[in-house]
């Protein structure tokens, strides 16, 4: 138990996010519908400063990756994750 009196949380893997910074390489495993949560984001994000005064265009890159993945896997939106690639198997007992 932590400081805070809180249990740790019990974290089983670590995923990696697709972000612009280090997209060269990044293979998406995980893919999620994220369709109705886009919005709400969308809104959020443009209260980055960054979001609205950098010479990179942040958010139309993010909501053109969205779309991408959508398409991906038949939703408006998505967002991907990765694992290492030591973790890239699937186990499962019947296709």
């Amino acid at each position: 138990m932590g400081n805070d009196g809180l249990e740790a949380a019990p974290i089983k893997r670590k995923l990696y996010a697709e972000n612009f910074e280090d997209s060269i390489g990044y293979e998406p495993f995980y893919y999620f519908d994220v369709t109705k949560a886009f919005p709400v984001w969308k809104e959020a994000i443009m209260n980055f400063y960054a979001a609205r005064h950098s010479s990179v265009r942040f958010v139309r890159y993010y909501e053109a990756l969205a779309m991408e993945h959508g398409n991906l896997i038949g939703t408006d939106y998505a967002t991907t994750f990765t694992v290492d690639e030591c973790f890239r198997r699937v186990v499962q007992e019947y296709l």
